[in-house]
């Protein structure tokens, strides 16, 4: 039996190799209705591409009916050989679209100029355009909260988005930059391109977020400020995807090799879960959130916040209980009940009370990770029968390429191990590499 059902990738558009690859597997009964496919990270190593690539992938195979994606369970094969869409116009369509997140990174470079050339040449008429054009995306985003995400509207409110991006662009009066971003502009009206699009209209938040942002554009432009005009335009084509972007170019650093594991905390549980599927999709292998902070709150609403997290996000869950900066602490007793959860698969324990790590692991339920985020309870952690640490100063030492600039920055930097303290700094570093590869197994054995 062949090691991977995959070949490695040539040079063509690789989200179209990938979806190509996995369509030719369901035309010949190699993958069956039903079928799962490997998890992202999986994917990312059996065909040697990003997982921005394999989302890209995953979501126009989804556009036409061959795959299912199901929030937290993974993807899975909806169509048999026997289906039009394999070979169906759409499909020869899609190949010929451009790829999303170059359009993406053209407006994110055109665009914005654009902007402040029109806050300073815009005329009267075209001012009175622009914020005609404002109103008409409102009335549309409006009709869309009151009766629902449908297609014609939602058709209608990206083809008047593309209009009022035009409007700025014209008003910018330079035929040469008009003339470009025309071209990108109608790249817009894609299959592929409108697909994201209207997913990312539907996701909760995001249409009010983009209505926002449509105002204040003109108003920079109205105002004849082009330094904010080109600053709310390069923010409201960049902003719902900063976060994303990070996480993504850790995770195409990282190429599945250790898992990626961002912050994800919010006040409010609606927002914690906004961020944490969109660092699911964008390649984080777990997810950790705090409880909310400010307000005090009881147990039972800490345990409705993490809950609602767990069972409505795409990746495992790890619990960060730090009392100190949050001001809601999570007790023991609360933690164990947290990680009867299967979704929650782990705890980040930073407080200087031992004690409370120590309960924490007494009642926490088997196959799950409790750790330690403070570097100096690191051995007795370990005695205690935590899983390992979140250490700061492991950081410190595995991004320093120059030992003596870490040693100069960290005179007192001492690191425990099976009970002796490591005073040769190389190997300190060879062991903290060590710890941090069994942590991680750990980890992923307790997301299984």
């Amino acid at each position: 039996m062949k090691d991977s059902l995959f070949a490695k990738l040539q040079p063509q558009k690789n989200y179209m190799q990938i979806a190509r690859q996995i369509r030719n597997l369901i035309r010949d009964g190699t993958l069956m209705v039903g079928d799962k496919l490997p998890p992202e990270r999986h994917l990312v190593a059996q065909f040697g591409a990003s997982r921005a690539s394999i989302r890209e992938a995953l979501s126009a195979l989804e556009m036409l009916g061959l795959v299912e994606c199901r929030s937290g369970h993974g993807n899975f094969i909806k169509a048999d050989g026997s289906e039009g869409t394999i070979d169906g116009k759409m499909l020869q369509t899609l190949f010929q679209d451009h790829d999303p997140y170059e359009i993406f990174e053209a407006r994110l470079e055109i665009e914005p100029p654009l902007a402040a050339l029109a806050a300073l040449r815009a005329t009267t008429e075209e001012r009175e355009r622009l914020t005609a054009q404002v109103e008409r995306l409102a009335t549309l985003g409006r009709r869309i909260r009151e009766e629902g995400f449908a297609d014609p509207l939602i058709e209608g409110y990206m083809d008047e988005d593309r209009k009022y991006h035009l409007e700025i662009g014209r008003s910018a009066h330079n035929a040469v930059l008009f003339t470009v971003f025309s071209g990108v502009n109608l790249m817009m009206a894609e299959t592929h391109w409108k697909a994201m699009k209207s997913k990312g209209l539907m996701k909760e938040g995001n249409l009010q977020a983009y209505e926002q942002e449509h105002g204040a554009i003109p108003a920079a432009i109205l105002g004849k400020n082009p330094k904010l005009a080109q600053k709310e335009l390069k923010n409201h084509i960049f902003k719902l995807r900063r976060k994303r972007d990070v996480v993504a170019a850790v995770a195409a650093a990282a190429k599945g090799k250790v898992p990626i594991i961002p912050g994800t905390a919010a006040c409010s549980t609606r927002e914690a879960i906004l961020l944490s599927n969109d660092a699911c999709e964008a390649g984080a292998d777990f997810v950790i959130v705090t409880a909310p902070y400010y307000f005090k709150l009881p147990d039972s609403s800490l345990k409705a916040h993490h809950v609602t997290i767990a069972r409505n996000v795409g990746c495992p869950v790890i619990v960060y209980n730090n009392p100190l900066y949050k001001g809601n602490p999570t007790s023991p007793a609360l933690i164990a009940e947290l990680l009867k959860e299967k979704n929650i698969v782990g705890v980040k324990q930073s407080s200087v009370d031992m004690g409370q790590l120590i309960e924490m692991i007494r009642l926490a339920p088997e196959g799950k990770s409790l750790c330690t985020g403070i570097d100096s309870q690191f051995y007795p952690a370990l005695c205690a029968g935590a899983s390992g640490v979140y250490s700061t100063a492991a950081g410190v030492l595995l991004i320093s390429s120059n030992l003596d600039e870490v040693l100069g920055v960290a005179d007192t930097l001492v690191v425990m191990y099976k009970g002796r303290v490591v005073a040769n700094l190389a190997n300190r570093e060879q062991i903290t590499k060590e710890l941090i590869g069994e942590y991680m197994m750990g980890l992923r054995e307790a997301g299984a």
